[in-house]
């Protein structure tokens, strides 16, 4: 439970860096029952795979790989 739990903070805290929608004024009025639409920002985000400031953006599993410890042997 507490590994999903750090999985959902660390998802919110870097949502800018991966391919989330920024736009969460949109989760106010989230319906489960409606298909999901993404707003122009994101598509424009997955397009080009970038930050407004050159950053590439990576998912969830590849940000956890890239900050695990690697083996130097």
């Amino acid at each position: 439970m507490l590994t999903y739990y750090m999985q959902r903070h660390m998802c919110q805290a870097w949502r800018e860096l991966m391919f989330a929608d920024p736009d969460q004024a949109a989760k106010a009025d989230w319906n489960p029952v409606v298909p999901a639409k993404r707003s122009q920002a994101t598509l424009e985000k997955l397009k080009s795979r970038m930050l407004n400031d050159g950053t590439l953006m990576q998912s969830f599993p590849t940000q956890m790989a890239e900050l695990a410890p690697h083996d130097c042997a």
